[in-house]
C-alpha cells in the first residue's frame, strides 16, 4: 500500500461548490457547452496551457490530423460547418478551432495548480498552491494525457537534422509524425519496437465514366465520381456489436494477418507488410485480439498513415500546396520497402547510450539520435481517498478499475474525461460522449447512485468482454474501439440508437435504415441525432453523409460478398453430405447401410472435418473478397445468391469450389496489374506495388526539400 500525503493546515475554511472540474483543454468542452446550456453552476480550476497552444506556441503545428474532420470537430459545430465530404484536418485548422471554442470559458477558469485531493464519502478536499481548498459534492477531473514525446516534439528542431541516423525506442502516431520530416531530409532510420499495426487512414477512388454521376446500382457507385472514405468510417460498429466473430474475422487480416512465418501467409500474402517485414508483427496485440470476447479488443495501438498511391490520388496535383499546409507523406510502409526505415526487434535490442550505439541480431549501427517514447499517463495529482473510518489510501489511475473511462470505482463523486483513447476515429468522438455521461450523472443523482450500487459488476462485465481472460493491466489498456465504446456510453445514458427503429410500412426506407443503422459509423454525430442530447440539425447532416456515400453501398457489398463466401463453405459440406450419406439413407436405409456403410462414414467423418477447419478459418476464406477489387464488391454480392441458387438446383456439390475458385482467381487477376482503381489492392498494408511510385516520391521530396529551404532561410532572417 502506497502511503498518502497529509494536508497541510488550510489557510481559510475549505470553499463550497457543488461541481468542481480540474483541467481546461478540449476534452472538456461538450461537458461545459451542456452545463452552460442548462443554467447549472461549476467552477473551473486550471493551471499552464493546453498542448496545442504550447504546439503553436512553439511553431510546431506542421502536420496534419490522424482523424477526420468528423472524427475530430465536436457535432455543433460538424452541423455550422455542414461538411458532408470528409477530409483530414491541419494541425493549424485544428488549433485555430480550438482557439474558437475555447474563447467562451476563458474567463471562467481560475488559475491555480490542484496539489491534493482527499476524496470522502459524501465530497473532496482540493487543496490548490494557493492554499484555497475547495469542498467539491462533484469533482470532474480533465487534465489530460501525458507523454515525454510532447515535450520533443516541441523542443526538437527537425529541420535541422539532416543526413544522420536517428533512433527510435517508440512506435506510434507521434513517431510517424516526426519520421514525414525525417525521411525525406535523408536521415537513416531504425524504430526499436515489437512490431505495430498500420491503418491506411484514407482510401479514395475515382470512377471512370461520364462526369454526369449516373448510379450503377450493380457496383453501388456512380460513374465520374471520386470517393474519399476515411479510416474510421469503413468500420460498421453496429455489426460489430451484434456479430462479434464475424467482425473480429473480418477485420484480423487488416489487423494482424496469419503469422508471417507461416505457410499460408507466405504462399498467398506474401506482399503483406508483417509478412514481407516479420519484425513488424505485432504478435501479443493480434493475439489479444482474437481471444478477446468482444468484436475488437481494448488495448491495440496503431499507426494511421497516407499510404503514397492514396496520397498521390489525392494530391498529386498540388502537392507544394499540401506541403506547406502540413499535409505530409508519411507511408511508413513505402518507406521500408524503399530500405529508408528499418525496424528492429526492441527486445533483442541493445542500447549503449554512452557510445551511442545499438545492437541487435549481429548488427550494429551508431546514432546521432535516440528518440525515447513512453506510455500516455494521466496528468492527475495526487490523490487520497479516505474511508469512513478515516483511513487514507493512495489512489493509482487504472482504466481496468473505471467503469466506461469515467467512473472511477474506488473514488465516490469523482469522474474523468479524457483518459480513454481510440485506435481510429479521434478523441471528439470520446471526450463528447464522456462529456455527455458525466452531465447525465451530474443532472441526475438516482442514475449515479445507482451505478455506485453495481459499479465494480459492471467494470467486472467491461472487462471480460474487452480483455482476454487471465491478461493483466497494461500501458495500452485505455485504448479502445471507438465505435463499440461510444455504443455501450450512449446506451448507458439512454441515447443508444434501436435497429428496430428502421422498419418501417415503405421497404425502400427500411432498407436505407437498416443501412444507415448497421453501417453508419457509430460516431457522436449518430448518437446526438435524437434523444436528451440532440442537436439540432444533426440528423438532416448524418443523412448527408450517409447518402454522399451512397448509404454505405461499398461496405454493404463487401460485408455480404464475405457472407456468401463463408455460407458457399457450408452449403458445400451440406450438399456433400446429402449427395453421398442421406440421399442412399432415403432411397433404403439397410441396403444403403450393407453396401455403402464405410463410404458414407467417411464422407461424415470428412464433412464434419472440413466444417471444424472452415469454422475456424473465416477470416482466411474472407481474403477472396479481402483481395478483390473495390468496384466488383457489388457484382460479386448480386451474383453469388444467384450462382448458389443454381448449384442447389444443380445437386451438384462440386460447383461450390468451381464459385469460389472464380472469385479468388478473379482477385488474383486483378491483382496482376496497377491500375487504380480497377486494379486489386489491399485495403491495408499492401507492399505489392510500392514500388510504381518511386518517381512521385522523388518529386515529393524535390518539392519538400525546396520548401525547408525556404523556411529555415525565412527563420534565419528573422
Amino acid at each position: 500500500m502506497q502511503t498518502s500525503p497529509a494536508p497541510s493546515a488550510p489557510s481559510q475554511d475549505p470553499t463550497p461548490v457543488d461541481t468542481l472540474i480540474v483541467g481546461f483543454g478540449f476534452s472538456v468542452i461538450p461537458l461545459l457547452r451542456e452545463l452552460e446550456a442548462r443554467g447549472q453552476e461549476y467552477t473551473l480550476l486550471s493551471d499552464g496551457e493546453p498542448i496545442w497552444q504550447q504546439l503553436a506556441a512553439s511553431d510546431r503545428l506542421d502536420f496534419d490530423l490522424v482523424s477526420s474532420f468528423h472524427a475530430s470537430f465536436y457535432v455543433p459545430d460538424q452541423v455550422e460547418a455542414d461538411v458532408v465530404d470528409n477530409y483530414y484536418p491541419t494541425a493549424r485548422e485544428f488549433f485555430e478551432y480550438h482557439e474558437r471554442i475555447f474563447a467562451p470559458y476563458r474567463d471562467q477558469i481560475v488559475e491555480d495548480r490542484v496539489e491534493l485531493v482527499e476524496t470522502h464519502p459524501t465530497h473532496s478536499l482540493v487543496h490548490t498552491r494557493s492554499g484555497t481548498v475547495y469542498e467539491a459534492k462533484k469533482l470532474v477531473f480533465a487534465t489530460g494525457l501525458g507523454r515525454p514525446q510532447n515535450e520533443t516534439i516541441k523542443e526538437l528542431d527537425i529541420d535541422e537534422i539532416e543526413g544522420q541516423t536517428v533512433v527510435f525506442s517508440s512506435i506510434g502516431d507521434t513517431t510517424n509524425m516526426m519520421l514525414a520530416r525525417l525521411v525525406p531530409q535523408g536521415n537513416k532510420i531504425v524504430l526499436l519496437n515489437n512490431g505495430f499495426v498500420n491503418l491506411d487512414k484514407y482510401i479514395t477512388f475515382e470512377i471512370p465514366g461520364p462526369k454526369s454521376q449516373f448510379y450503377l446500382p450493380l457496383f453501388g457507385v456512380r460513374t465520374g465520381k471520386r470517393y474519399q472514405l476515411d479510416l474510421a468510417q469503413g468500420e460498421f460498429h453496429t455489426v460489430g456489436k451484434f456479430w462479434p466473430q464475424f467482425y473480429k474475422d473480418l477485420f484480423a487480416i487488416p489487423l494482424g494477418p496469419p503469422a508471417p512465418e507461416s505457410w499460408f501467409a507466405r504462399t498467398f500474402q506474401p506482399e503483406v507488410f508483417h509478412v514481407r517485414f516479420p519484425e513488424t508483427y505485432r504478435r501479443d496485440v493480434v493475439h489479444a485480439n482474437d481471444a478477446a470476447p468482444a468484436g475488437h479488443a481494448n488495448g491495440m495501438s496503431g499507426i494511421k498513415y497516407w499510404p503514397i498511391d492514396m496520397y498521390e490520388a489525392r494530391f498529386g496535383e498540388e502537392v507544394e500546396e499540401r506541403i506547406q499546409m502540413g499535409t505530409l507523406l508519411n507511408d511508413v510502409i513505402f518507406w521500408h520497402t524503399e530500405g529508408l526505415v528499418e525496424t528492429w526487434s526492441k527486445d533483442r535490442a541493445t542500447i549503449d547510450e554512452e557510445n551511442q550505439t545499438v545492437r541487435c541480431d549481429g548488427r550494429i549501427i551508431e546514432y546521432d539520435h535516440l528518440i525515447g517514447g513512453g506510455s500516455e499517463v494521466p496528468r492527475l495529482p495526487t490523490i487520497v481517498s479516505v474511508d469512513e473510518q478515516g483511513r487514507r489510501h493512495q489512489y493509482e489511475y487504472a482504466h481496468r478499475n473505471t467503469y466506461l473511462g469515467v467512473v472511477p470505482a474506488e473514488l465516490p463523486n469523482v469522474f474523468f474525461i479524457g483518459y480513454t483513447r481510440p485506435l481510429t476515429g479521434g478523441i471528439a468522438n470520446m471526450s463528447e460522449m464522456q462529456s455527455l455521461m458525466v452531465h447525465t450523472l451530474l443532472d441526475e443523482p438516482e442514475r449515479y447512485e445507482a451505478l455506485r450500487g453495481d459499479v465494480d459488476e459492471r467494470i467486472a462485465a467491461y472487462n471480460a468482454h474487452y480483455y482476454p481472460e487471465g491478461s493483466t493491466r497494461s500501458p495500452t489498456d485505455h485504448l479502445v474501439n471507438f465505435g463499440l465504446y461510444t455504443q455501450d456510453v450512449a446506451d448507458f445514458i439512454g441515447i443508444g440508437r434501436s435497429v428496430r427503429s428502421a422498419f418501417s410500412l415503405n421497404p425502400y426506407k427500411t432498407a436505407l435504415n437498416l443501412r444507415f443503422e448497421l453501417l453508419h459509423p457509430n460516431n457522436a454525430l449518430k448518437f446526438r441525432m435524437e434523444g436528451k442530447y440532440a442537436v439540432p440539425g444533426a440528423e438532416e447532416l448524418a443523412r448527408k453523409i450517409s447518402a454522399f456515400n451512397e448509404h454505405w453501398a461499398i461496405i454493404m457489398f463487401l460485408l455480404l460478398a464475405v457472407t456468401w463466401d463463408i455460407l458457399l463453405g457450408y452449403l458445400c459440406l451440406g450438399m456433400m453430405v446429402f449427395r453421398h450419406v442421406a440421399r442412399p439413407l432415403m432411397a433404403g436405409p439397410a441396403e444403403a447401410l450393407a453396401t455403402q456403410g464405410l463410404s458414407m462414414a467417411a464422407w461424415t467423418s470428412l464433412a464434419v472435418v472440413l466444417a471444424m477447419v472452415l469454422r475456424r478459418n473465416h477470416r482466411l476464406v474472407n481474403l477472396s473478397t479481402y483481395s478483390l477489387t473495390v468496384p466488383l464488391f457489388g457484382l460479386k454480392a448480386y451474383t453469388m445468391p444467384i450462382a448458389m441458387a443454381f448449384i442447389i438446383a444443380s445437386g451438384q456439390w462440386w460447383w461450390c469450389p468451381v464459385l469460389y475458385g472464380f472469385w479468388a482467381g478473379m482477385a488474383w487477376l486483378f491483382r496482376q496489374f496497377h491500375k487504380p482503381p480497377v486494379s486489386g489492392r489491399y485495403l491495408f498494408a499492401d507492399c505489392k506495388y510500392k514500388h510504381v511510385y518511386r518517381p512521385f516520391y522523388e518529386r515529393y521530396r524535390e518539392q519538400f526539400l525546396k520548401l525547408r529551404a525556404e523556411r529555415r532561410e525565412a527563420k534565419a532572417g528573422a
